[in-house]
């Protein structure tokens, strides 16, 4: 009698309906949002059943496999009328000063006019030793030492503890600047990122967190130091992961606003449903030290006048979204469009419950005269590609910082190798033309790129030599279920991955660890399965060393420095 009893889902993918003894509690469209719903009323004594229904039948509803389903964790919640409103902690810190400010929202219920509660809040160190509102001399959180704290909020009834909320919290002080980039705590470093579909290959969709923090792990010793939550709201896990595992987060929204890219997805339930979702996501990730950046989305097609790719299949949407599109299709000089309007409009969703992160899209219109650039709420520009666009940033966009929210699209193959390696191959030529190859292969050379990207060296080389590249999101990680390019079925799955399906690095893995680590690398490929007499180009990615000798049976093939 003196409980309220919810249950909240953490995402169903997508269009559910939740019934609670065969009453409709609740109905949430987008497949990634969490959310949660009050079900006391519903409830009687005695068994209970609680019935989720999902329609994923409008087909295709996305462009890569987003699974169906419950497919991450329930949770089921006792509370006293008298509690705290779910996601209802904000925990703000200042690296600087120490102090740790707290906004506590309860839940509005009649109980609290009734019983008067008070609300405490106490913070708590690494070890578990509390140490007040001000910390003295805090403990920065980074990515080499991923410091956490915890505050613990009370609510007490006439001095009796009626609810109780653990949230996790660490002090960081970060910024984006124009000219030098990215910079954590005084130190200047680029953002070593990669983006990642939530998929985990022959496991599917569910929420797998050995699975998860396997692929996390391959990923830091890779010598990532940021994710793209590609291209949706992540899973709580993933963030909790990133919190202790030292991983700066790009959290992600949506893949579309009100213009579809596949006929059943998001864009039909966009006008009703974006401020929830929107809102719900900051809301609920708002407190985590690893995210400093929301996006508010992917490639949307409100960066343009016109612009349309559902009536394409998913190979030709994706294609067309990068092919570049007519000066005609960008916003006029002086004009505040409708998309920019829009672009405003969710920046301003944001910013009422978070004004600590910047706000950036992953736009693949490079053009000043984009949509969502012309709005003036995008704090940081980012670049899905054009590379060859860098160049031009700080005078295009004079006191913006800059990153590519999506980079590289280079395609291979692990142990698969197509000489030249000096031959760059690039796929599809055109979006209507499909790429065939009877291998289904891709070469791991570094020599073989979708037809709008570049090769994995050529796109480190820009981040690497312009100081105010604040630093890239490869596309992508690990491989993912769907969007085979650049070839169609039998193709199942991508070939964009640094690290495959199974979780087996391909050789550009070490690369980048051989950049952006400073443990010792040494790797040398392809591998020996030749027939004699073929000449075969060797390949190696060393660091720690000024030269490089190549032994085959002993003899010396030669030195490079």
């Amino acid at each position: 009698p003196g409980s309220r009893y919810f249950i909240e889902f953490d995402g169903v993918y997508m269009n559910s309906t939740v019934y609670v003894n065969g009453q409709e509690v609740g109905h949430r469209p987008y497949g990634y949002s969490s959310f949660e719903y009050d079900i006391t009323k519903y409830l009687k004594q005695g068994d209970n059943v609680i019935a989720v229904k999902v329609d994923n039948s409008d087909q295709p509803n996305s462009r890569w496999y987003s699974g169906c389903g419950i497919y991450r964790h329930v949770w089921f919640t006792q509370t006293n009328h008298v509690h705290v409103k779910h996601w209802g902690v904000h925990v703000e810190t200042d690296a600087k000063t120490g102090q740790v400010k707290v906004e506590v929202e309860l839940a509005k219920y009649p109980a609290i006019n009734i019983h008067r509660p008070t609300i405490k809040n106490t913070v708590f160190d690494a070890n578990g030793k509390e140490v007040g509102l001000k910390v003295k001399n805090p403990h920065l959180w980074s990515v080499e030492d991923p410091y956490i704290y915890k505050v613990r909020t009370q609510v007490l009834v006439n001095g009796k503890v009626v609810d109780e909320v653990w949230t996790t919290t660490g002090f960081r002080d970060f910024k984006f600047d124009a000219e030098t980039g990215f910079w954590l705590n005084g130190k200047n470093f680029k953002l070593n990122g990669v983006c990642e579909h939530h998929d985990f290959g022959c496991f599917g969709a569910a929420v797998n967190e050995d699975a998860m923090h396997r692929k996390l792990s391959k990923l830091k010793a890779m010598g990532v130091n940021s994710i793209r939550s590609s291209h949706n709201p992540p899973a709580p896990e993933l963030l909790n992961m990133c919190d202790t595992m030292g991983i700066i987060v790009m959290d992600e929204s949506f893949d579309m606003w009100r213009r579809k890219k596949t006929a059943g997805d998001y864009a039909r339930f966009f006008d009703e449903w974006h401020e929830s979702d929107l809102t719900d996501l900051v809301l609920r990730d708002r407190n985590h030290p690893s995210v400093m950046m929301w996006s508010i989305g992917n490639e949307v097609l409100e960066q343009w006048s016109s612009a349309e790719a559902d009536t394409l299949t998913l190979e030709q949407a994706n294609l067309i979204l990068n092919a570049g599109h007519d000066a005609s299709t960008l916003a006029k000089e002086g004009e505040l469009s409708v998309q920019s309007l829009l672009t405003q409009h969710l920046a301003e969703i944001i910013k009422r419950y978070d004004t600590t992160r910047p706000i950036l899209a992953g736009c693949n219109e490079p053009n000043p005269n984009n949509h969502l650039f012309k709005s003036g709420a995008i704090d940081i520009i980012g670049f899905n590609y054009h590379h060859q666009w860098v160049k031009d940033v700080p005078k295009n966009f004079p006191g913006k910082p800059f990153i590519f929210s999506e980079s590289v699209s280079a395609l291979q193959t692990r142990g698969y190798y197509k000489m030249p390696s000096d031959e760059i191959t690039w796929a599809p030529k055109e979006w209507w033309m499909p790429y065939t190859d009877p291998s289904y292969m891709c070469s791991s050379y570094d020599n073989f790129h979708a037809s709008w990207s570049s090769t994995h060296e050529e796109t480190w080389d820009v981040v690497k030599h312009n100081a105010f590249v604040g630093g890239q999101y490869i596309w992508t990680g690990f491989d993912y279920i769907g969007e085979p390019t650049p070839y169609g079925f039998p193709a199942r799955s991508s070939y964009f991955g640094i690290i495959d399906l199974a979780g087996f690095p391909k050789d550009t893995y070490y690369m980048y660890q051989s950049e952006w680590t400073t443990k010792p690398v040494l790797h040398l490929f392809p591998h020996w399965n030749w027939i004699p007499g073929d000449e075969i180009d060797m390949w190696c990615y060393y660091n720690n060393a000024d030269e490089v000798e190549l032994f085959i049976n002993g003899k010396s093939q030669g030195v490079r420095r």
